[in-house]
């Protein structure tokens, strides 16, 4: 999966996880050693998912 064609958000770990059939916990993993070795970069999400309940 190219995470580069995801446009200015970026991806979630859930997209490449299932493109690679892998859990989203196994992804988390392999983009910590990713990111380890200068091949992958997290950055914090624009705004956060969770929904504010008022």
């Amino acid at each position: 999966m190219r995470l580069s064609s995801a446009g200015d958000g970026g991806a979630g770990i859930g997209e490449p996880a299932q493109a690679a059939g892998v859990s989203p916990r196994n992804a988390t993993g392999l983009v910590d050693t990713l990111e380890r070795d200068g091949l992958a970069r997290r950055t914090a999400p624009r705004q956060p998912k969770a929904a504010a309940i008022r």
